[in-house]
């Protein structure tokens, strides 16, 4: 016998709905008390704008490449209208932008940063060390957790090896902390022990 909860479940139109494919969704929701989706919130409010929020979005992008003291860059896979495609962040502290595009090559990344194929970044570029983004800064630096995790990736047996690991995961959040107490109260003592 089934449980009533779980036949009153089945038989309410709006949780079959969820098992809908998109498409099928709207004509439904429709029949359901006008149900609208937020995709569907969203297409209403942005469907005449998308020329304005585009300029909007490439001019947060050039005030803070404007003003960055460095950019750091990564990327994601994702999906996206039913394809694969990279989620693309160049951000700092000051600021944060987000692309979408099919590829995520050294010509997409100049495309980006609005870039010609031989210019480079005069801004210091911290990424993950990925060649798409190698020779696209004078002044480039691989972001230092991405570095840790080689080492959470050890599994050592003997009991030194243990130790020594232990050691140097220390010695990295340590320094880490201590760039966290400098860029928040600059200090040239600091400083000489961070270097």
């Amino acid at each position: 016998m089934r449980s009533p909860i779980l036949r009153d479940k089945r038989e309410n139109p709006r949780y079959r709905l969820m098992y809908l494919p998109e498409k099928n969704r709207r004509k439904q929701s429709s029949r359901i008390n006008g149900v609208i989706w937020e995709g569907t919130i969203s297409n209403i409010l942005t469907r005449d704008k998308a020329t304005e929020f585009f300029a909007e979005k490439m001019s947060i992008l050039e005030a803070g490449m404007m003003k960055a003291k460095y950019l750091q860059a990564d990327e994601s896979g994702a999906r996206h209208q039913g394809r694969n495609c990279y989620l693309h962040v160049i951000c700092n502290d000051m600021f944060s932008y987000f692309t979408i595009t099919g590829g995520k090559n050294r010509p997409t990344i100049y495309e980006i940063l609005g870039q010609e194929d031989d210019e480079k970044l005069e801004t210091p570029f911290v990424t993950d060390g990925a060649r798409q983004y190698l020779d696209v800064s004078n002044h480039h630096a691989k972001c230092w957790i991405h570095e840790i995790r080689h080492y959470k990736k050890l599994v050592p047996f003997l009991d030194h090896h243990k130790s020594l690991l232990d050691k140097v995961m220390g010695q990295l959040w340590g320094l880490f902390d201590l760039m966290n107490i400098y860029k928040n109260h600059p200090d040239e003592s600091l400083r000489v022990i961070i270097e």
